[in-house]
């Protein structure tokens, strides 16, 4: 299962082997699983469980959204010109980190792009609608 903060105050998503999607409220120990909205098993469902000891084995971000204290320190070596080199594992997290912020970046902007096409078709669409209107594409185009 993949675990992930997905805000603060311990609201996480869980990915099982199936490729389902669950949102777990940690605090609450609620889940969006059909186990736990049908059942209720005693001691949270699984997914409940997993987030529980993930958090404890310090391997996702708190409740409170602060990283772990194991994803923060780096081990530091001196070689022989004293200089300090940060720990390949961290080097990796930032740059996974980072290569996820872009492509989030990416689909934000593709998304938004689709959003004002279709905004424009329906204000297009909207004109040709109401013929008492003067339509001017390039009326409709200035309101964007």
């Amino acid at each position: 299962m993949d675990v992930a903060l997905l805000k603060q105050g311990g609201i996480y998503s869980v990915t099982g082997e199936s490729g389902e999607t669950y949102t777990i409220d940690l605090i609450d120990e609620t889940c969006t699983c059909p186990d736990y909205q049908d059942r209720d098993p005693e001691g949270g469902c699984k997914h409940v469980r997993r987030v529980a000891i993930e958090v404890e084995e310090e391997t996702v971000p708190r409740p409170d959204g602060k990283l772990p204290s194991s994803a923060l320190t780096t081990s530091i070596q001196e070689d022989d010109d004293s200089d300090v080199r940060e720990d390949a594992d961290y080097q990796q997290a930032e740059a996974a980190i980072i290569d996820a912020i872009q492509d989030r970046e990416e689909e934000i902007a593709r998304l938004q792009s689709e959003i004002e096409a279709l905004e424009f078709v329906t204000d297009t669409l909207e004109a040709i609608r109401n013929p008492d209107e003067d339509f001017s594409l390039d009326a409709i185009r200035d309101q964007r």
